[in-house]
């Protein structure tokens, strides 16, 4: 029997990655420095784009599960003002190798979106759905299967429509990505909730802003 057992224990280690450091400093700096509005403004414009709206021929939805109604909303208007012919939707549906999309869709989950467009007043079946293969960079990857759908129909142009707080990161993600295939994109970044003058005042805001500076910074550097 060996006496160091009753003296030394062994155990696993865990260290914190470089992305987890990067989140604590950014958590720390606003802890410390929150009541600084340049710092909060400075945050604010990082994650989120410039509106660059202009007319196109097409307008996609950026989506994850459901669509957010202010999205919706802002899509339609864009519509009916001429500023774009076809409404696109993006979607993951869940199948075994789509491992990073995190809900199976539910029942009825067509016969629910249409109940939201029918709550804005549009026939859901006008709107085009984009089926996605969520791969890891996932709006990298989504941005390229829209452009590569939207090209094979002939379309030059298009307006994305975005939560503020993940529109910087999906324009970079599509402009590129339209590039490749000669597809002008037009950015349209949609308030919501967390609201854009006061997320740091709630834990979903926190959360939210901060990983999405996060996220930003791993696209700067290994995507965009």
């Amino acid at each position: 029997m060996e006496i160091r057992r009753y003296f030394l224990q062994q155990k696993n280690v865990m260290k914190t990655t470089w992305l987890g450091k990067l989140l604590i400093g950014l958590l720390l700096i606003l802890l410390v420095y929150g009541s600084s509005n340049f710092l909060l403004d400075q945050a604010t414009l990082f994650i989120s784009a410039k509106d660059t709206t202009s007319p196109a021929e097409a307008i996609i939805i950026e989506n994850w599960q459901y669509p957010k109604e202010s999205s919706i909303r802002t899509s339609l208007k864009l519509l009916s003002g001429g500023m774009g012919r076809t409404i696109f939707l993006t979607e993951y549906p869940f199948s075994k190798s789509n491992t990073l999309s995190d809900t199976i869709s539910p029942p009825y989950y067509y016969d629910i979106l249409s109940l939201i467009f029918k709550g804005e007043g549009y026939d859901f079946r006008k709107v085009r759905m984009i089926p996605v293969l969520a791969r890891d960079p996932v709006t990298w990857n989504t941005a390229l299967t829209v452009m590569e759908t939207i090209a094979k129909e002939g379309y030059r142009s298009m307006i994305l429509v975005s939560p503020w707080y993940h529109s910087r990161r999906s324009c970079d993600a599509y402009t590129k990505a339209g590039k490749q295939k000669g597809i002008a994109v037009f950015c349209k970044p949609v308030e919501g909730y967390p609201e854009k003058n006061n997320w740091w005042k709630s834990d979903i805001g926190l959360s939210t802003v901060f990983a999405e500076i996060v996220k930003r910074i791993y696209y700067l550097f290994r995507v965009i």
